[in-house]
């Protein structure tokens, strides 16, 4: 596992409301145009993933780290 690319993968979801859409949609789709390489293992483990609770999360993090 490239443990590299799941960090970047959820700081992104985490950071990023137009990201966690296209995530939403298609987490292997998001993760190739964002350029992250990651294996099948990877990416089934994070389809496991509450996207929700995940907003919810970003909803809490400070407007200064967060991609506009």
């Amino acid at each position: 596992m490239s443990q590299e690319s799941v960090e970047k993968f959820l700081g992104r979801l985490i950071t990023d409301d137009n990201f966690r859409r296209q995530a939403t949609a298609s987490l292997e789709r998001a993760a190739l145009q964002a350029g992250l390489i990651m294996s099948a293992a990877e990416i089934t483990a994070l389809q496991r993933l509450d996207l929700d609770l995940l907003a919810a999360l970003a909803d809490s993090v400070d407007d200064s780290v967060l991609r506009s």
